[in-house]
């Protein structure tokens, strides 16, 4: 599934990682997060829409979670949460 958002075009795909905090104020609170995805890739959440807003509850979590990615430059990829969860390890 693709679809277009300003120029840039994203796609749907499901994203398995750690969510890590990316951003922080002046407080040191985290501010914005992103999931370490065991590709060694890092997807920024979208905190735009209330799933993204929603996940930075869960820091340090294994975390699956789907949406459309933008790649916005060659170093940013941007990942617009629709559904996420919280991933048990199967040996635990």
């Amino acid at each position: 599934m693709h679809r277009t958002n300003g120029s840039a075009a994203s796609e749907y795909r499901e994203v398995i990682g750690i969510l890590i905090p990316s951003a922080w104020d002046a407080d040191g609170r985290a501010t914005a997060w992103a999931i370490s995805a065991y590709n060694e890739k890092v997807y920024l959440i979208d905190a735009e829409n209330e799933m993204g807003r929603q996940m930075g509850d869960f820091l340090g979590a294994k975390i699956k979670a789907s949406g459309f990615i933008i790649k916005t430059n060659e170093s940013a990829t941007t990942l617009t949460v629709m559904d996420y969860e919280i991933v048990e390890d199967s040996y635990q």
